[in-house]
């Protein structure tokens, strides 16, 4: 998109488009979100329920620009996945409590319509579902429209379809809670029928919805009745037809095998449980190998487990370091030539640990190497194969070179939230 940036200057800022065109005719808004698509700018007028869009396909674009309607009292905007359109929902009317209009750079092309008003949105990396949702506080939510809900309910959207009959609202639970999160299982074949799923989190539940089969139930899955695993993050596997579960309040890791399901069941899958006990706290995990070899890597702050996923066998390794996060990678150390299996272990202190993955049931320690780095860690993003930017709590950074084995300090004179590479 060409001068991107300068434009989204322009839409943010009015004043700076003198740049740009003739500032003039630029709406005088004060936009709720706004959104880059392929070669426009969408933002959103809440105030007036109206969307402008700015054509950026030229060098040098005007700043007229132009506006539709959207539904009253828009609460959500995002970009749909893989498409080039703006999802945009809204608190709707006393006729039709929410709805969600999809916006393209030709207008609204079509609005789905829900029975109650809904605050979170979130999408399948295809952008071939949605699904509405309360937060975890609805009832400050003025939007709920009544006395009288589920927060557990959700409404899913198939996107590709224009007719409002493509809206089916399901609860997810009896347990009067909304989901903490909700995610989109990767495609997977269960009893030689090809499955697409979402999985919702609870504090010790959790929901599996069957997308390709939307007039049956929700599976619920109790993991605790005593008490609030805080479920955080969920691991799929779709060969094995697996669901790997972390609680930040739990030493287990669960797994949920999907099997297929006699014939007296409604649904034609069936969840069954493993429960594996890691011994201290699991903070973050990562799925490597294949077939029999496949393995689950989970870090505790003083120990890397190791779990072979057919046989559920833990093997801990123990840490010179405390850690709490995972890098993994396929790569070279500093004195082999082959490519294999390796891992970053990091966290709040200022060094990390590197992890050779084969062979680590047996040789244990021997397969860690640590690296000083020279001060705490609180985020890393992968740059490329080989490069890793830590950023530090100090608010500097580091690159860090995975096969070479060495950090590169960077200091800043600003204050650092986030990185976002872009090549």
């Amino acid at each position: 998109m060409k001068n991107s940036i300068s434009t989204l200057c322009l839409a943010l800022a009015p004043a700076l488009a003198l740049a740009c065109g003739d500032a003039k005719e630029l709406p005088d808004i004060s936009p709720v979100a706004v959104v880059a698509l392929d070669d426009h700018i969408v933002w959103v007028d809440a105030q007036n329920d109206e969307a402008h869009l700015l054509d950026v396909s030229d060098e040098r674009p005007s700043s007229k620009t132009t506006r539709f309607a959207l539904p009253k009292g828009s609460t959500v905007v995002q970009r749909r996945n893989g498409k080039n359109e703006v999802l945009v929902m809204s608190v709707g009317d006393s006729e039709v409590p929410g709805k969600l209009a999809v916006v393209s750079p030709d207008g609204v092309d079509r609005i789905h319509e829900f029975a109650t008003s809904y605050d979170r949105l979130v999408q399948s990396d295809d952008g071939n579902f949605a699904l509405a949702m309360f937060s975890e506080n609805v009832s400050g939510f003025v939007g709920a429209g009544s006395l009288l809900f589920n927060p557990s309910e959700v409404s899913i959207v198939k996107l590709n379809e224009s007719s409002d009959t493509r809206v089916v609202t399901r609860p997810l639970s009896a347990v009067p809670r909304a989901a903490r999160r909700v995610l989109f299982a990767p495609p997977m074949t269960v009893g030689g029928k090809a499955k697409q799923l979402a999985v919702a989190l609870f504090a010790s539940q959790v929901a599996i919805l069957d997308l390709e089969h939307l007039d049956r139930p929700a599976y619920t899955i109790e993991l605790s009745q005593s008490a609030d695993l805080d479920l955080s993050q969920a691991l799929f596997s779709p060969d094995e037809r697996k669901i790997y579960l972390l609680g930040a309040r739990s030493s287990d890791i669960f797994v949920i095998s999907l099997l297929p399901a006699g014939v007296s069941r409604t649904n034609d899958f069936e969840p069954t449980v493993n429960q594996l006990g890691a011994g201290e706290t699991p903070t973050d995990m990562v799925l490597y190998g294949a077939g029999a070899e496949r393995r689950l890597l989970a870090v505790s702050p003083e120990s890397a487990l190791v779990i072979q996923a057919s046989s559920n066998r833990v093997t801990p390794v123990l840490l010179e370091f405390p850690a709490s996060r995972i890098v993994y990678f396929e790569g070279r150390a500093p004195a082999e030539d082959r490519e294999e299996a390796r891992a970053l272990l990091y966290g709040a202190t200022a060094v990390v640990t590197f992890v050779d993955l084969e062979d680590i049931e047996e040789r244990g320690t021997r397969n860690l190497e640590i690296l000083n780095v020279g001060s705490g860690i609180t985020a890393a993003t992968t740059l490329s194969k080989s490069l890793v930017l830590l950023k530090h709590g100090d608010n500097s950074l580091s690159l860090l070179d995975l096969e070479k084995r060495s950090a590169t300090k960077i200091s800043a004179q600003v204050d650092l939230s986030s990185a976002i590479p872009d090549f």
